[in-house]
């Protein structure tokens, strides 16, 4: 039984009186009011409840059961918004898994995001010709698909999002070299040290 069910020896007339009071909001909550809005009027200055609803009051302790009712409507929102954080949550981890497939997925492809262009420089003095291949990497947005899903899953998890935290050119740098070494066949790249949205040279002998 709650605290705000009706009492063995409160009569329905008593009970009437003890909900329109205690379904009142907590800051609004008089029994003046309460005798106001159980006849259907507005609260006017001056104008008090019957002595009984006082009585009443007392003799059923309507504070302390409005109380117990207050503590229970808290306690069912605090329940309600704990589950709909950890549905939160859950859909934050599931979209930072899925982001990081997308990364998985899109680096055996590293060809897309590797661009080259190639220069040719006559030698001089007896030195040979060479061929200089500039490869530009394009990871900016893997490093930010990358980045955002793991802001997601730190998050979900209540871990600090800066926490030894990868982002910007250092991520980009990690994505580059990555790209390099799986359009190599798995090889260490011979593209030289890659920043992200930097160019890496290496030169061939022609």
């Amino acid at each position: 039984m709650a605290a705000w069910d009706k009492l063995e020896a409160e009569t329905p007339k008593a009970y009437a009186a003890f909900e329109a009071y205690y379904l009142l909001p907590v800051r609004e909550r008089s029994i003046d009011l309460a005798h106001a809005r159980a006849n259907g009027r507005q609260m006017v200055s001056g104008r008090r409840a019957p002595p009984a609803w006082f009585r009443w009051s007392a003799a059923y302790d309507w504070v302390a059961r409005s109380a117990a009712y207050d503590s229970y409507l808290a306690e069912q929102d605090r329940l309600l918004w704990e589950e709909r954080r950890r549905a939160m949550r859950e859909r934050e981890w599931e979209r930072g898994d899925a982001l990081h497939d997308l990364v998985a997925q899109a680096l055996p492809s590293a060809t897309q995001f590797i661009h080259a262009q190639r220069q040719f420089i006559p030698g001089r003095n007896g030195t040979p010709d060479r061929e200089v291949i500039t490869m530009s990497f394009d990871v900016t947005g893997l490093s930010k698909v990358s980045l955002d899903a793991s802001k997601l899953q730190r998050l979900s998890t209540g871990e600090p999002t800066e926490r030894q935290e990868l982002s910007g050119a250092a991520l980009d740098a990690i994505l580059a070299r990555e790209l390099a070494r799986v359009a190599n066949g798995g090889q260490a790249g011979d593209v030289g040290e890659a920043a992200g949205d930097a160019d890496a040279q290496t030169d061939i002998p022609f």
